[in-house]
């Protein structure tokens, strides 16, 4: 990260990742004909188990990630795959807001 903080690329590259589980979540949700918030309790708990079974720091702190996002997206209840992905889309425009406003002390020796 640069000394002032994030930049726009880092931030399109995150919630972009972010658009792509959702979008294949929905896939997979269509494709099993679960209901939208279905899916996402179902990965919630995948994660939750993955992460209670594996020591590596890097994969844990990118499923927290991914699982906060879905947690939030299930606080709307989507009822269909339309709604899931705009309030998905919303909560992307927030956690792209929220990286650009990281802003860290500039390293001194």
């Amino acid at each position: 990260m640069p000394p002032s903080g994030f930049h726009k690329e880092q931030s399109f590259h995150v919630v972009s990742f972010l658009r792509l589980c959702l979008s294949d979540l929905a896939s997979e949700a269509k494709e099993l004909s679960l209901k939208y918030t279905d899916a996402l309790k179902k990965e919630v708990n995948n994660i939750d188990l993955i992460v209670q079974n594996d020591d590596n720091k890097y994969q844990f702190h990118i499923l927290m990630i991914v699982r906060e996002f879905y947690l939030n997206i299930l606080k709307f209840n989507p009822s269909d795959e339309e709604e899931m992905i705009s309030v998905g889309e919303d909560i992307c425009n927030d956690i792209d807001e929220l990286i650009l406003s990281v802003h860290v002390p500039k390293i001194t020796k």
